[in-house]
């Protein structure tokens, strides 16, 4: 089947040539030599004064699977018989038309990209947060690790001072081992608080993990931007080209510069959320040193065995 009768069936099924013609606002002749088959229309002539005023206008709307077929029936056509160029005032409205959506997407980039600077100024105070916890657990676990010192010192020389008076089996004896009684409870406290501690470290790491994840989250978004402003900057290029001899083309021209103004500047706002970014993971790895920090196993303390009383020899007669 050729271009020309599946056009004219895909027409048929939904309204009469005149009924189209005056749906796409256009003279009898511009699209009598095409609807003939007398001349092979360009693909923009058939899109924007035949397929969207069929689907904007009349029921049911052109499917994906017609427009396929168009779409190859058209390029078998046109290997056949060279497509007629669009007039010069199609040329102007599909350039307006490619600018508009241009700008359209130009405004969704501008909103990620404020998105994702608000995101990353939130990263920034959680990391600020996170530096000063882990600032103050530094300083809990070195006074702790210092009160442990102490308390192991202390029962040394309380068990030193126990076996100095072995051969005294009452009261100093009970004493001793009373104050052994209550050092040790100490230490069982100390302990219990520094396995809270951990824990508190364990989370925060957690917490670490997660900005770490987010920050790379940030990078392919700012990636992403990246290659849309390339796209973007590409088809501004291709405009710029066609419209260089244009009437119209000085005052699209000054739009396109003021765009480009602005692509600069959204570029320079990406730099700078990228150094915020290093920034942010500098301040993790920063954070991770420190809990490595935290982390090193506290010095040993040797504890001597306690003495059993039935062990002590018995006071020889004065």
């Amino acid at each position: 089947m050729e271009f020309v009768e599946y056009l004219d069936e895909v027409i048929r099924a939904r309204t009469s040539h005149n009924r189209l013609i005056k749906a796409a606002g256009v003279g009898n002749g511009k699209l009598a030599t095409y609807l003939n088959g007398e001349h092979v229309p360009d693909w923009r002539v058939v899109e924007h004064y035949i397929l969207r005023p069929l689907t904007e206008g009349f029921t049911p709307a052109v499917r994906v699977e017609e427009v396929e077929t168009l779409r190859r029936l058209h390029r078998e056509a046109c290997a056949v018989q060279a497509p007629r160029p669009p007039t010069h005032k199609d040329q102007i409205a599909f350039l307006e038309q490619d600018l508009a959506q241009a700008w359209r997407k130009r405004d969704e980039v501008q909103r990620r990209l404020d998105e994702a600077l608000r995101q990353a100024a939130t990263d920034r105070q959680h990391a600020a947060q996170l530096a000063d916890v882990v600032t103050e657990l530094r300083q809990q676990v070195e006074s702790l690790t210092k009160e442990h010192l102490r308390l192991a010192t202390d029962l040394a020389s309380v068990k030193q001072e126990y076996g100095e008076v072995s051969r005294y089996k009452g009261r100093i004896i009970a004493e001793g081992q009373q104050k052994i009684a209550v050092l040790e409870q100490a230490m069982r406290d100390q302990h219990r608080t520094l396995d809270d501690l951990q824990q508190a470290l364990d989370q925060h790491e957690q917490h670490k993990k997660i900005l770490n994840e987010h920050t790379e989250y940030l990078r392919g978004e700012i990636a992403l931007l990246h290659a849309r402003l390339a796209e973007q900057r590409k088809l501004f290029m291709r405009l710029i080209v066609h419209l260089m001899n244009k009437p119209l083309g000085q005052i699209l021209r000054r739009q396109i510069d003021d765009l480009e103004r602005r692509l600069a500047r959204q570029e320079k706002t990406i730099a700078r959320l990228t150094r915020t970014n290093a920034h942010l993971a500098a301040d993790l790895d920063r954070a991770n040193a420190e809990l490595d920090f935290l982390r090193a196993p506290l010095p040993a303390t040797e504890t001597a065995p306690l003495l059993v009383v039935d062990d002590f020899p018995e006071e020889e007669a004065s």
